[in-house]
């Protein structure tokens, strides 16, 4: 076993841009990976890239530019960055994924992870060095956690951060909480099981990607509240006239009793009427002359029964307009019940 030069702790922290170890990349990437492979340096990416080839050419690695990477990436942050290229060159097989998908981010999120572990396994000199990659990027990928909005982002942030640190963001905003919330559950059995299992490749991994996408669709869609329907025939309770409560069915009912006692005292008053118009009228078809104490009893019994034919119409005007509040109301209790449900 190739034995790794142990760096003290101020070479560590020494930015690789300072220490001029950019140029020996290239060299090295090819006595680790064990053949010939060409590795672009300093290139204009922030992070690095490995491009795997389905006509079985050599991949191809880009390094990023440490002199663009900031103060905090150490020479071992920079070697991080090459041995985790390299297992991508070892144990990531090319797939066909739309690129700049959902899909296709986490699915390099997870295979980061599954060929980190590989890496880890085979060559346990790389841990220390994977992890300080991972240190140099916790930061960026915190931030995310903090801020991320859009479940999109929050589920690449959240899995950045619990793959890399083995635990879940510190903080984390309201929809990578929900994200949690979804996966959390799958974590260990499922997500960290399948990315150590030796029998798990690049195309388990997308699969596994899809059910991450699913499990926290899922659980968004669950927390959706819809508003439940009313039941049926439920009687709303109306204030009485005294104040209490009761139910609608009850009012309506002594309403329409009162309506109907007042439709019956109506006709009662119209068929009196009816009669004595009737006996005045006989009195004079038959053409007997009345004197006139009757002419003027006569008179006082029209002057009554023009009374009483004034307050029966009166009467049935009241009863319909009690009887139009009281469709009106029927109505609108029944508008009530359909808003409700």
């Amino acid at each position: 076993m190739r034995r790794t030069r142990k760096l003290t702790a101020k070479q560590t922290a020494t930015p690789l841009a300072h220490r001029g170890q950019g140029g020996r990349m290239n060299s090295l990437a090819s006595v680790l990976l064990g053949r010939e492979i060409k590795v672009d340096e300093g290139a204009a990416v922030p992070t690095g890239m490995t491009r795997i080839f389905d006509d079985g050419s050599e991949p191809v690695v880009t390094l990023p530019d440490p002199e663009k990477m900031g103060p905090r990436y150490t020479e071992d942050a920079g070697r991080g960055m090459l041995d985790h290229e390299l297992a991508h060159c070892r144990f990531t097989d090319s797939i066909k994924i739309a690129r700049g998908s959902l899909h296709h981010s986490i699915v390099n999120i997870l295979e980061d992870k599954r060929v980190e572990m590989k890496t880890i396994q085979d060559q346990p000199g790389a841990a220390a060095h994977i992890h300080a990659l991972n240190t140099y990027s916790m930061p960026f990928n915190a931030k995310a956690a903090r801020e991320a909005g859009e479940p999109q982002l929050a589920l690449q942030a959240y899995l950045l951060v619990r793959l890399a640190s083995g635990k879940k963001p510190k903080v984390m905003s309201p929809a990578v909480e929900a994200v949690h919330a979804a996966l959390d559950c799958h974590w260990n059995e499922e997500i960290v099981k399948n990315l150590k299992s030796d029998k798990v490749g690049t195309k388990q991994v997308a699969k596994l990607a899809l059910h991450c996408i699913d499990w926290v669709r899922l659980y968004l869609e669950s927390q959706v509240q819809e508003p439940e329907p009313e039941p049926e025939g439920q009687v709303h309770e109306v204030p009485n006239d005294d104040g209490k409560k009761g139910d609608g069915k009850e009012k309506g009912d002594n309403k329409g009793q009162d309506q109907d006692q007042d439709q019956d005292q109506d006709q009662d008053q119209d068929q009196e009427s009816e009669d004595e118009d009737s006996d005045g009228t006989g009195g004079e078809d038959d053409g007997e002359e009345k004197d006139p104490d009757s002419k003027a009893s006569q008179g006082d019994e029209d002057d009554s029964d023009s009374d009483e034919q004034g307050e029966g119409e009166t009467g049935q005007g009241a009863s319909e307009s009690e009887e139009d509040g009281e469709t009106m109301g029927g109505d609108g209790m029944g508008q009530q019940g359909s808003k409700a449900t």
